[in-house]
């Protein structure tokens, strides 16, 4: 069985050679890719098969202090939990820039919500307390901007639940 850092080591690797063939160069925006935390492919949860989603993020070099830019969601990774098997679909080719993003400080109740392991929690069976720190992370994720719109709409039922 594979452990959550593995299992995020196998899909790391498999984005990683994508993102190389279509990052943008050439310009004054240091780009990166960057995944979402896993949310199941159906909810109720059936299956044991999780999505990630690779997405882009840049910085401007000429003003590093502004904030960051966010990027189109480009990659959806379905991995099943079971057997460890990815396969990544390319959603998007071309990356340009979206609105800009700022970050606010955290409270230390927010710093603790944060804490919790989706990977972990939606790997097993969940609990009633597994229930209350999956749908505070991520409804902490959304209120903070970390869950891109297109990811929501994908699992709008997971999201119903988490509730907003």
């Amino acid at each position: 069985m594979l452990t959550d850092p593995q299992r995020l080591t196998l899909i790391d690797d498999l984005v990683r050679p994508v993102w190389k063939k279509i990052c943008p160069r050439g310009d004054d925006l240091a780009w990166q890719y960057a995944l979402t935390d896993p949310v199941p492919e159906s909810w109720p949860a059936r299956g044991g098969v999780l999505v990630f989603y690779a997405y882009a993020r840049a910085l401007n070099l000429a003003q590093p202090t502004s904030g960051e830019l966010s990027g189109p969601v480009w990659a959806r990774i379905r991995h099943v939990l079971d057997s460890g098997e990815s396969r990544l679909e390319l959603l998007q080719q071309v990356i340009n820039p979206g609105p800009r993003r700022g970050v606010r400080p955290l409270t230390g109740r927010e710093y603790e919500i944060l804490q919790a392991q989706p990977l972990t929690l939606l790997g097993a069976p969940l609990s009633k307390e597994g229930e209350h720190q999956l749908r505070d992370y991520f409804r902490l994720q959304l209120s903070l901007g970390n869950v891109p719109p297109e990811v929501v709409a994908a699992h709008a039922a997971f999201f119903q639940w988490v509730g907003r």
